[in-house]
């Protein structure tokens, strides 16, 4: 019995590397030829065989180079670098070598694929011959060399020929692939243009508004492309819940029109930058952060696993001297030292003589430090739980302690004069005060439409004033007392917009911006603000008496 437990346990050991076979993640732009897959990973060209076998770095370089694409015969592969300053095409044999530079313009040209003949590489690139001077469209350029060609298409961020060239399908409009569930104006049409006569005809249905992204010609007169499309398009809502649940997939069309089909069934809508072989009988893509092959006969999708162990180009652990690059800074209630925000790390340093203190020392973001009015707690924001939250620590960065635990981003952070709690406004629209001790957390205001700005407390702590958008987006500076009672809006016939506010250090007045001009409004953004006195207390004498002899 011993021995047949000694023999399974064994054999588990040995099948254990193979069932445990590591796979890298955000392999990006794979283009496949002949059994050999090629993609951009840590910002170079590789190649592997399917299996994922045989893994070869192609380019070692500092810049950055993308969007690989096989040559119809395999030999060659075409990539954007820019290693010049900005995306330029440049191509390398398959098996390695020295890439050669092709275009040269200051545009990024980002490789789209091959001509079926395999003598000019396919880009797009925005040289004002589009629709707009603005907008991107495609071109050629020979790989011996040469100027580049536009087409005739007024628009084109991807296309693909058919296998005879006689037919290119291309993307129309300024879509952004990126932009997940969208559908509208600027969704992504596609098109077949006959190259001899220049007949352009529009495919797919009028019920789907949503993107028809990198077409692929097929062998057989189909196009590829990738969709998000449901069965319900016609009453879809569009920016509504039910047009969330829209996921990417691969889908193809005849190119004589008719009705897309879906080609493949993944759920995590993560689809992105197909292309397909030469012969048009495989189509490898991203999906979810990995790499799949499609078998176009079968429709059948396999996942393609591959591991890489490599070396970094540059060193791990970087010694910087930061001079002059505060990105914040507060001074302390005295003003002999400033706590400065840095790379993401808080400082303390003096204002006359002194020495630099640290506060944090993380790899996580750390900025906006707000010091107490007793000197004892410098707040700050730090996101090392994950999320941004609002912490504090003495000036030698003993005491760190977490007081926020809330899932919104946090700005404006604000002590009371007491130093016993302090104020943030969050991107939820909500502003909250903490309790420092006890880290409870109360929530003092809120809005429907945006985030309140620049809260401040009275100087007797008693009171607090912050301003907020209205249902038009324009900002009204409000008070609101800290025992309960109601907001009140500070407004007058002078002025529709106001913010900014300062409390006197009697706190018997507010010192505020007021003015015309909102986003909503034809002023398109300019505003006209001045300073404004508001006094919160009786006022026994009239401000405007210079103080003249009357008998009033």
């Amino acid at each position: 019995m011993f021995s047949m437990i000694r023999k399974v346990l064994v054999a588990a050991v040995l099948i254990l590397p193979i069932a445990t076979n590591a796979e890298v993640r955000l392999l990006r732009h794979p283009s496949y030829s002949k059994g050999k897959v090629a993609f951009s990973y840590l910002g170079d060209i590789w190649t592997a065989n399917e299996n994922g076998s045989g893994v070869e770095r192609l380019t070692d370089h500092k810049a950055r180079d993308i969007y690989p694409r096989f040559s119809p015969d395999g030999n060659w592969i075409a990539f954007s670098s820019n290693r010049e300053g900005n995306y330029d095409v440049f191509v390398i044999p398959a098996t390695g070598g020295k890439a050669r530079q092709l275009t040269f313009h200051s545009a990024n040209d980002d490789v789209v694929g091959w001509t079926p003949d395999g003598k000019k590489v396919l880009f797009t690139s925005s040289r004002g011959k589009g629709a707009f001077p603005s907008v991107a469209t495609l071109f050629e350029v020979s790989v011996d060399g040469g100027m580049e060609q536009p087409l005739d298409t007024d628009w084109g961020y991807a296309g693909s020929y058919s296998p005879d060239g006689a037919k290119l399908a291309f993307m129309r409009h300024p879509s952004v692939w990126s932009r997940k569930h969208y559908r509208g104006s600027y969704a992504a049409d596609l098109w077949i243009m006959e190259v001899s006569n220049k007949k352009f005809t529009k495919l797919g249905d009028s019920d789907y508004h949503g993107n028809y992204l990198w077409p692929m010609y097929g062998r057989n007169g189909e196009v590829y492309f990738v969709s998000d499309r449901m069965p319900n398009e016609k009453s879809l809502k569009w920016g509504g819940p039910e047009v969330m649940k829209s996921i990417n997939n691969i889908w193809k069309i005849s190119e004589r029109g008719g009705a897309p089909v879906q080609v493949t069934h993944h759920t995590s809508s993560n689809l992105f930058f197909p292309s397909i072989s030469a012969d048009g009988k495989a189509i490898v893509y991203e999906e979810n952060f990995g790499l799949w092959k499609l078998d176009t006969a079968s429709g059948k999708s396999t996942q393609i696993s591959i591991d890489i162990k490599s070396d970094v180009k540059d060193s791990e652990v970087e010694v910087r001297t930061i001079q002059n690059e505060a990105e914040g800074f507060n001074l302390s209630p005295t003003t002999k030292r400033a706590a400065i925000s840095t790379h993401g790390e808080i400082f303390t340093i003096a204002t006359e003589r002194g020495e630099v203190q640290r506060v944090t020392e993380s790899p996580w973001r750390e900025e906006d430090p707000r010091w107490s009015p007793n000197g004892k707690w410098i707040a700050f924001t730090s996101d090392r739980t994950g999320r941004q939250e609002v912490w504090i620590a003495d000036e030698h960065g003993r005491g760190l302690k977490q007081l926020s635990n809330i899932d919104c981003d946090k700005q404006a952070i604000m002590w009371a004069p007491d130093s016993k709690s302090l104020m943030w406004s969050g991107s939820d629209h909500k502003l909250r005060r903490i309790d420092v001790d006890s880290a409870k957390t109360d929530l003092v205001a809120s809005s429907d439409t945006g985030n309140l700005q620049n809260p401040q407390f009275s100087p007797d702590g008693k009171w607090i004033s912050y301003s907020k958008p209205d249902a038009h987006l324009r900002a009204h500076v409000y008070v609101k007392p800290l025992d309960g009672g109601a907001e009140h809006m500070i407004g007058a016939d002078e002025f529709l917009i106001s913010n900014g506010a300062k409390w006197t250090p009697d706190g018997k007045k507010l010192l505020l911006l007021g003015g015309v001009g909102a986003p909503s409004m034809s002023a398109l953004n300019r505003t006209t603000m001045q300073l404004y006195s508001v006094s919160l207390t009786h006022v026994e004498k009239n401000p405007d008496d210079r103080d003249v002899d009357t008998e009033e």
